[in-house]
């Protein structure tokens, strides 16, 4: 299942893109800048990009998806601010994520 974690920042779209398969995207203005598959499980994505606001005035844009046992949380971040969140639970259990005690 794919999630999508959209906020305006300014008058500019800003989109986290994820799903289960540990794959992730940042959209800007619906252009891909990043994107990042991993194998790794549990695991922490940092996706990261300059946003020109304003006639020479930019700002750090980074989104951060943690992968859990139980659920995948979201993060946008706009100058090191959190300007939008999500969190969702895990709808495929995959083995490498069960406890050990299972």
């Amino acid at each position: 299942m794919t999630h999508r974690l959209h906020t305006l920042y300014g008058d500019v779209d800003v989109e986290l893109i994820f799903d289960e398969s540990v794959h992730a995207e940042l959209r800007i203005k619906n252009v891909v800048r990043e994107v990042i598959d991993s194998t790794n499980r549990p695991v922490k994505i940092v996706l990261s990009t300059t946003l020109q606001t304003d006639y020479e005035w930019h700002e750090f844009i980074e989104g951060i998806i943690e992968f859990g046992h139980e659920e995948i949380s979201a993060r946008l971040l706009g100058n090191k601010q959190e300007i939008a969140s999500l969190t969702v639970p895990r709808s495929c259990r995959d083995p490498d994520y069960l406890p050990l005690d299972h």
